[in-house]
């Protein structure tokens, strides 16, 4: 990691930007955020800076890449279940927007670009498992075509202009402050689920495998991809290099909950693959990163925030 640097990071109010941001400023650099979530201007007390806005503003581009030396790109605004509702808007939101903010670090001199592409989805039904990175891409959803297109530009805009960057493809993340309600997050949503005594969705028969990463690994990752670093490459799996079914997840959520679930089936979705674990070879030799977070003890952390998380909804009561 650089002494010290000034970072933006997009999407910096989500789950994995504001884990990043956090450790960003907690190491003593200079940070901003763009995301639409934020507040034009807003400097909070560790000396953060917000941006309010999407991609599409070149102003609002232009100044939060101002004087900046890395711009961690984090920000999208579809998720794999929706994105092939509208491929048009996935086009022009995240790769139309995500090419505008390229070419505002060009102008602005930004010494490089960490992309968080998607371990999940780039790869799409894979051959084999583990997946290495030269392993062949065929997404099989429009969220996966466009991370891999946006890869593809930052190779382009490295030939042509000189831009550096390092691409990560994380498998799914999970830990404190995922939102428990959302569409995305299994881990989040089971745990929440099983905690409040609802019934666990599972699309399929449960067999779907997937790798899991915990947050602080993952956010690990970045920061060490946000400096020069000797091994070779510039795109590197990130994940735990071990994969669960999802009957498997649930029974380990349960065991930690000390609640046995209901669970209700529902018909497969055509965009889920049977089965993606990644290959962290690379990272170890590339970046010297490894996954620290065993599950068991990320599912126990998790486990401790949601407790805190929900004793503190009950108290708030309903909105």
């Amino acid at each position: 990691m650089r002494e010290r640097m000034n970072a933006l990071v997009t999407g910096g109010c989500g789950f994995i930007g504001t884990s990043l941001v956090d450790a960003l400023a907690a190491g003593g650099h200079s940070v901003s955020v763009l995301d639409v979530a934020a507040s034009e201007g807003l400097v909070d007390k560790r000396g953060v800076r917000y941006f309010r806005g999407d991609m599409g503003s070149r102003d609002v581009l232009a100044s939060a890449v101002a004087g900046m030396d890395v711009v961690y790109h984090l920000a999208w605004s579809t998720i794999p279940q929706t994105s092939n509702e509208d491929p048009g808007f996935d086009v022009n939101s995240n790769l139309g927007g995500t090419l505008k903010l390229l070419d505002a670090c060009l102008e602005a001199g930004v010494s490089g670009v960490v992309f968080l592409s998607s371990g999940g989805t780039v790869y799409g039904i894979p051959a084999g498992v583990p997946i290495r990175e030269d392993a062949p891409l065929e997404p099989i959803n429009s969220y996966g075509i466009t991370k891999l297109a946006v890869e593809k530009y930052l190779a382009l805009y490295h030939r042509l202009h000189g831009l550096e960057y390092t691409v990560l493809r994380p498998s799914n993340p999970y830990g404190p402050n995922q939102n428990p309600l959302g569409k995305v997050g299994t881990v989040a949503v089971f745990m929440h689920r099983v905690m409040s005594g609802l019934p666990v969705r599972i699309w399929g028969d449960g067999s779907v495998v997937r790798d899991y990463v915990y947050i602080s690994d993952l956010v690990d990752a970045l920061l060490k991809a946000g400096s020069p670093h000797p091994g070779a490459g510039r795109v590197f799996n990130i994940g735990s290099g071990a994969g669960l079914s999802l009957l498997d997840l649930l029974g380990k959520v349960a065991k930690v909950a000390g609640r046995e679930p209901e669970v209700v089936f529902e018909p497969c979705r055509v965009f889920d693959v049977p089965v993606n674990i990644l290959d962290n070879t690379r990272a170890a030799d590339g970046l010297g990163w490894s996954p620290a977070t065993p599950v068991d003890d990320g599912l126990e952390k998790t486990y401790s925030w949601m407790k805190a998380w929900l004793a503190g909804a009950a108290a708030r009561g309903p909105v």
